[in-house]
């Protein structure tokens, strides 16, 4: 039997069809549910039943969010969509968005908060060949010198600026 990665998500949906219906003489037989023509594989799966849905991940993270720390939900959402089988991560970010951007949201701001949380979401995909656009999360839009920092001192870095201001001019 063929091995397929549930990444590859039609080509997977197309196996669990072909496991299940039987006497289809071609796609549009394995794309048709009740003699309703699905558009795609993954449609013909989810009116068949065969898909369990996301309530799983949804209990999974809730339950991580009473003991774990923010980069810790952050890891572990990158892995859920690294080796789970999500139908929605959109909407799992979402859900979950406050939890995975806390720390963040209280060392920069609210706006940008978010952001930060999903640049380092994508540094963890990067181990699984995954980014936020193949996953269909927005991407981000922070500065490169401000992303690879964990943290800076506002205060310090005004210092320096004000130290060295005045050399600006100088040969």
């Amino acid at each position: 039997m063929p091995v397929v990665i549930i990444r590859d998500s039609e080509r997977y949906y197309l196996l669990l069809l072909l496991l299940r219906k039987l006497g289809a003489v071609n796609f549009d037989d394995l794309k048709t549910v009740d003699g309703i023509l699905c558009n795609t594989f993954h449609q013909a799966c989810k009116m068949q039943g065969l898909l369990e849905g996301d309530q799983h991940w949804y209990e999974t993270l809730n339950e991580a969010m009473q003991t774990r720390a923010p980069f810790q939900l952050r890891l572990l959402l990158a892995t859920i969509c690294g080796f789970g089988e999500v139908n929605d991560i959109p909407e799992l970010w979402f859900r979950y968005k406050d939890a995975l951007r806390k720390d963040f949201v209280r060392q920069y701001s609210e706006e940008s908060g978010p952001q930060y949380a999903l640049a380092k979401i994508e540094e963890f995909l990067k181990h699984y060949n995954l980014n936020l656009k193949k996953l269909k999360l927005s991407t981000v839009y922070l500065p490169d010198a401000l992303s690879n920092l964990s943290s800076f001192d506002i205060l310090e870095e005004q210092q320096k600026g004000q130290i060295n201001a005045p050399k600006l001019n100088e040969v």
